[in-house]
């Protein structure tokens, strides 16, 4: 792929993450919490090498299919993923 085709894929997902922002309220306190792919409620939040959170079994699928980070595009291999201890402290917190 030429660096055309990866830039114009980063500037579609940047408008699609963007769009993910404006469709909730901003008074959502809860947004944060939700997954960026299926906007659900986070279930067994990980994150990323590059910062990403996803619910575990989402972003693995992803992998599994692209080996490549959902949001970024970057390489991402299964072993790539941690626990993100914050995002299952707030999620227990707020009752989702």
């Amino acid at each position: 792929m030429d660096g055309r085709h990866g830039r114009q894929r980063s500037n579609t997902r940047t408008m699609l993450a963007a769009a993910a922002v404006d469709h909730y309220d901003s008074d959502d306190e809860v947004a944060y919490l939700l997954d960026p792919i299926t906007y659900e409620p986070l279930e067994d939040p990980v994150c990323t090498r590059y910062g990403h959170t996803y619910s575990r079994a989402i972003v693995q699928e992803c992998i599994q299919r692209r080996k490549e980070d959902p949001t970024c595009c970057l390489p991402l291999e299964s072993h790539q993923i941690v626990p993100n201890l914050l995002a299952t402290y707030l999620l227990s917190h707020n009752n989702l």
